[in-house]
């Protein structure tokens, strides 16, 4: 029978031995993410997590320099400072203590206070070295192909399409314009280039399209949660992060968040809408969406002829989305007018805006769901006016708040959309997606870069995903790469250009570059991980100290401190009482393991107790067989025995299995544990050392130090 260890519960354990934190009262802002406990006469633990100067600092020190100098790794050094991440050339351990050296006598930084004692757990970002085509593909310029390049792509203010297509191919036109938006550029400069790009040539002169006609579906008034759908309609309402999108059958939000392109579309537009069906405050949408712009509605969308709502209709509507949030389902829009008076208007220093209204006498607030700044210009605080719109979803904080999608304002329509209007086009409508592209400028002119793919709208739709993460992009992209490249050769390297989530941040990164390398069989990422390593204060000099400590207290039986122990006593019961006394499960009671299954007598751990009980009486009473013919004294000795040099390193090398030696300094393991010998509960420290993969040796416990 085996019995599972809870490892992360651990690995936490190990980690809470590190450092153990509190508030203090010097100023943090000299040293960004420090963290210091209270001060103890003996020791002193802290951690702090490098942030972005701090890399700088790192590859500008002369003693940094010198070293990477004469190991002929100078430019992995400045990749450090450029990318912010160590690299598989530039390591902490030997680049970071002259880092902490060099800050550790200005009394401006907490390290000052640190007395010799101290330990220190830094937390730092690392991965392969990379060269500097990563770092400048992520901070290449955006440039979006406007109307007025596509007009001079097709050489014509009426006769043009908005798009490139297969007779108007982009790496034609695009480093014009990119000569004119970047006029001093230089060698090794990019630039992420967005444009439509069309799979047919459009037809001029009023001829009818060789493509099929739009046709709207039938299926936004059957959409349910967690299921993807395919829509087909036409945009009846815009706003900072989606548009409402009605079909044949009925009208629903469509969510994008902040990477949506308000300017981009219009009331009227033709889009094709893939997406998930969830809900959002009571209300339903689509989300993880892809939009495609198929083309214009000839005539423009009539709303629903309405009168404004009365306090009872307003609030009843409220009723129904918020019945919807408490059961954790989603109302379909409801158009509506009212009759408003603006409250708030403004804008907080993170960019949000509020833009809150009133309804007659009713408690229930109204608010502009994710107004624009030409809104909140234009509804002042103190506008009486009657508002036209959506009502999406609702906060029931206090007395409740209404969400509405604005679509007019005192008659007037499609307000919040982009007010510039192409001229009037003698082009038949071409279907066209979005796409993106990089470009290199070298020797003097633009192209497209090499070696360097963008990952497409199409491409997230295909694999199911809105973009990248950590947790899932070593997954996605070699499967994507095998796919796009299926004749690649050994060593080619890819720079993949993708949306990223940066969980750190919780922001999305839409110019995250990922470097692939094909080994000949598969494709591998490079991924930024973020990782620790423990440094110590030896005199007045920080070194790297690769040593792990693991306490594991008494007091309060955390449950790190009983799995270590219930590790010990399932290895005795696998190990001694299984082969040695026949037991056939660990509560039998046959051999060291009592019948509770949570402690033994082979080498004294006790889960239940978290300590090595030493009792040689109890040892006895539980085994006589296994302690027969010795003195209590010699029971004592053996279990301690048995404790410090089979069982303990016996459960490390089972819960750290891939333990590596230190790499030019000795790695140490340091166990703190509580023993009790039948009155007192005493502390002591096991020391091992790893001498290979997952082998630990035993070096001392100072239990025997009073020999």
């Amino acid at each position: 029978m085996k019995y599972n260890i809870f490892k992360s519960l651990l690995a936490c354990g190990a980690l809470m031995a590190f450092a153990s934190c509190s508030e203090n009262s010097w100023n943090e802002d000299y040293l960004d993410g420090f963290e210091t406990p209270s001060v103890y006469l003996d020791k002193q633990s802290a951690k702090y997590e490098l942030v972005a100067k701090d890399y700088k600092a790192i590859a500008s020190l002369q003693e940094n320099i010198d070293k990477a100098t004469a190991a002929g790794v100078l430019a992995e050094l400045e990749a450090v400072g450029a990318n912010g991440y160590f690299n598989d050339a530039i390591s902490p351990a030997e680049y970071l203590p002259p880092f902490l050296n060099s800050v550790k006598a200005n009394t401006n930084y907490p390290l000052y206070y640190l007395n010799p004692k101290s330990s220190l757990i830094v937390t730092f970002k690392s991965g392969a070295a990379q060269p500097a085509e990563v770092t400048d593909i992520e901070k290449a310029p955006a440039y979006t192909v406007s109307t007025a390049d596509y007009q001079a792509v097709w050489g014509s203010d009426e006769d043009y399409a908005e798009s490139f297509s297969p007779s108007r191919q982009p790496a034609k036109f695009v480093p014009d314009m990119l000569d004119a938006a970047y006029p001093a550029a230089t060698d090794g400069a990019f630039a992420y280039v967005t444009y439509n790009m069309a799979s047919q040539d459009p037809v001029f002169g009023g001829s009818a399209p060789e493509v099929p006609p739009f046709e709207m579906t039938n299926v936004v008034s059957s959409i349910e949660l967690t299921k993807s759908y395919t829509v087909k309609g036409e945009v009846t309402g815009l706003c900072a992060q989606g548009m409402m999108v009605t079909d044949l059958s009925g009208t629903i939000f469509v969510y994008k968040g902040s990477e949506f392109d308000l300017a981009s579309y219009a009331i009227g537009d033709q889009v094709t809408v893939d997406g998930k069906g969830g809900s959002y405050s009571g209300g339903i949408q689509l989300g993880s969406v892809t939009i495609v712009k198929e083309g214009k509605v000839a005539e423009p969308y009539s709303y629903p002829s309405v009168t404004p709502l009365t306090d009872a209709e307003w609030e009843a509507d409220y009723a129904i989305f918020k019945q919807s949030n408490v059961d954790k389902k989603g109302s379909f829009p409801i158009y509506a007018e009212v009759d408003a008076e603006i409250t708030t208007s403004e804008k907080n220093d993170k960019g949000a805006i509020y833009l809150n209204y009133k309804v007659g006498s009713s408690k229930v607030a109204g608010a502009i769901y994710q107004a624009t700044d030409d809104q909140m210009k234009a509804l002042t605080v103190g506008k009486k006016c009657r508002l036209a719109g959506y009502l999406m979803s609702c906060s029931t904080s206090g007395d409740g708040r209404m969400n509405m999608l604005l679509v007019s304002v005192d008659g007037v329509p499609e307000f919040g959309a982009s007010k510039a209007k192409a001229p009037v086009m003698k082009v038949a409508s071409v279907n066209s997606e979005e796409e993106s592209a990089v470009y290199s400028f070298t020797d003097g002119k633009w192209a497209p870069a090499k070696n360097v793919v963008v990952v497409q709208a199409s491409d997230y739709a295909a694999m199911g995903v809105s973009n990248f993460s950590s947790s899932n992009v070593g997954e996605y992209l070699p499967t994507f790469l095998k796919d796009a490249f299926p004749y690649a050769a050994k060593d080619d390297v890819k720079y993949v250009v993708c949306k990223y989530y940066d969980s750190a941040n919780k922001v999305t990164v839409p110019q995250h570059c990922e470097r692939a390398v094909y080994d000949g069989e598969a494709w591998t990422v490079n991924t930024i991980q973020t990782l620790s390593d423990k440094f110590a204060l030896n005199g007045s000099t920080w070194v790297y100290d690769p040593s792990v400590t693991i306490d594991l207290p008494r007091d309060g039986k955390p449950q790190f401190s009983k799995d270590f122990y219930q590790a010990c006593v399932n290895w005795v019961y696998e190990n001694i009482d299984v082969p040695e006394f026949g037991a056939e499960d660990i509560k039998s009671g046959k051999g060291y393991v009592t019948s509770y299954g949570n402690n033994e007598y082979y080498s004294g751990a006790s889960a239940y107790q978290c300590n090595v009980d030493l009792r040689a009486g109890e040892a006895k009473k539980q085994c006589p067989k296994g302690w027969e013919g010795m003195s209590d004294e010699e029971i004592v000795a053996e279990m301690k025995v048995h404790f410090e040099k089979q069982v303990c390193p016996a459960v490390l090398h089972e819960l750290y299995p891939d333990q590596m030696p230190g790499n030019g300094v000795d790695l140490y393991y340091y166990i703190n544990f509580v023993a009790y010998d039948g009155s007192d509960n005493n502390n002591y420290t096991a020391t091992y050392l790893v001498t290979a993969k997952g082998e630990f040796k035993y070096e001392s416990c100072t239990w025997n130090d009073a020999k």
